[in-house]
């Protein structure tokens, strides 16, 4: 009876790991980052919101990895018009994130980009209080 339950859990520990048959090429998704963080720096947010999204579907990244692709396709779609999104994916980001200021910080733009400057204000200050030297993120690329 032990093997039954055993098998099938060592079996989920492999896919979340990214171990098996199906585990995702670690370089194929490292580059997908890569191409979306050239892309946004280049301010082509619309192509960089493409690659942050391929690489989220594939998997197999760390969490601070996923963590920072969420936050960059956040500020990616705020660019590009849809903040619904970008407030969802800074959502799911904000759940145990390590980097909480950088949430905070996209947040911040995502809001300013809204017209919600008092909301902005407050969310960029509590991401200064966790870290002086959070990225801010501005309507000009980089």
């Amino acid at each position: 009876m032990k093997n039954s339950v055993a098998l099938p859990s060592l079996l989920f520990v492999m896919l979340i790991a990214g171990c098996g048959p199906q585990a995702p090429d670690r370089t194929e998704v490292q580059a997908a980052l890569n191409a979306g963080l050239a892309a946004f720096s280049a301010g082509k947010f619309a192509e960089a919101e493409k690659a942050f999204s391929a690489a989220y579907l594939s998997g197999g990244l760390s969490p601070d990895q996923v963590v920072e692709l969420i936050v960059h396709r956040a500020v990616c779609r705020a660019h590009l018009g849809d903040t619904k999104s970008a407030h969802a994916d800074l959502a799911v980001a904000e759940q145990g994130a390590p980097n909480l200021d950088l949430v905070l910080s996209a947040r911040a733009f995502v809001l300013q980009t809204e017209g919600k400057t008092a909301e902005a204000s407050a969310a960029l200050a509590k991401a200064r209080a966790l870290n002086p030297q959070v990225q801010v993120f501005s309507a000009s690329p980089g």
